[in-house]
């Protein structure tokens, strides 16, 4: 991606984690989106090769964090 594309997964995610800092909800979904944004902060700074990784293995562990029983 070149250009303005180059912003559109972090764009996404960023979104997605001030609906859900946004929304009135739990606590927990609060700090997930919170999380999601500090994601997409970090991946942004990276080199445009290393975003899409990042975007995929942070949006997937965070998910698979969140979601474990206990955690």
């Amino acid at each position: 991606m070149t250009g303005k594309h180059r912003a559109v997964p972090v764009c996404a995610v960023t979104v997605l984690c001030r609906v859900l800092t946004s929304a009135p909800t739990t606590r927990i979904v609060g700090i997930l989106g919170s999380l999601f944004a500090l994601l997409g902060l970090v991946t942004f700074l990276l080199p445009e090769s290393l975003q899409n990784i990042a975007l995929g293995c942070g949006f997937g562990g965070l998910h698979l964090a969140f979601g474990m029983p206990g955690t």
